[in-house]
């Protein structure tokens, strides 16, 4: 009698945790079939998950651990392989698209489509930046900011320095011992190449480049992450590091 007492005392928390997270993630589909009311039925089948993390925890574990198209496999499995699903990432809700043709519909269609980016880019990238100005000012900025290496006119500028850089990391790594992480390796000299197109041939310590790698890095890791701003998690230091460049920034100017 006692053993079944034991038995029961674990087993029935556990399954009204299962049956209390099942409610709440029907409840969040009903908010959002009650909010759209008619439009809810054109929209292609999937699952809003839970309130307010939807299926972030998913898409973050199969991003960050592997395989990142095991987030899409799940979708196909449940819902059957088809062009669109319905979800919620990002605090947002969400229609991943599978196909080509229409994800070339949704980034050039401009009358149909407004580019929107998660919370946690736009927070880190700030109210001002090229990804949250209007749609005439981003054009303007984005040639601007592309003119250097638009064009295999600015290209052909930069071949022989591309080329340079390219052999220097080839042999470096050609006279390196240990086994190298291709991933890593190919981001860091790529890195490398962007960094001295956009701010010129001055020469610059290895170190330095290191900690722009290591910068930069911390914003990129804040992008597919929860806008939750807590010391040690990657979207507070994305904006430590925002905040870190923006007043060097200003202490350049200054001088």
């Amino acid at each position: 009698m006692e053993l079944m007492l034991n038995w029961l005392l674990l087993i029935v928390p556990f399954v009204g945790f299962v049956l209390g997270f099942g409610v709440l993630k029907r409840l969040n589909n009903l908010y959002y079939a009650l909010k759209l009311g008619k439009k809810w039925d054109e929209l292609p089948p999937g699952d809003l998950s839970w309130p307010l993390i939807g299926s972030t925890l998913s898409f973050l574990k199969y991003f960050t651990f592997g395989p990142p198209d095991g987030f899409i496999r799940d979708f196909s499995r449940r819902y059957g392989k088809i062009d669109m699903y319905k979800t919620h990432i990002f605090g947002k809700p969400t229609l991943i698209v599978c196909k080509p043709e229409i994800c070339r519909q949704v980034l050039t269609d401009e009358t149909k489509f407004i580019p929107s980016y998660p919370t946690s880019i736009t927070a880190v990238f700030g109210k001002k930046s090229l990804l949250q100005v209007p749609k005439e000012e981003h054009r303007k900025l984005r040639r601007l900011t592309m003119a250097p290496i638009s064009g295999h006119a600015a290209l052909e500028m930069y071949i022989d320095h591309i080329e340079h850089t390219v052999i220097s990391g080839l042999e470096e790594w050609s006279s390196m011992k240990k086994p190298l992480e291709l991933l890593t390796t190919i981001k860091q000299l790529t890195f490398k190449v962007i960094w001295n197109i956009f701010m010129g041939s001055t020469p610059i310590k290895s170190t330095s480049i290191r900690e722009m790698e290591t910068l930069n890095e911390n914003i990129a890791l804040a992008f597919l992450t929860l806008p939750l701003n807590f010391p040690g998690l990657p979207f507070h230091k994305a904006l430590m590091v925002r905040t870190k460049i923006i007043s060097n920034t200003n202490v350049t100017k200054c001088r």
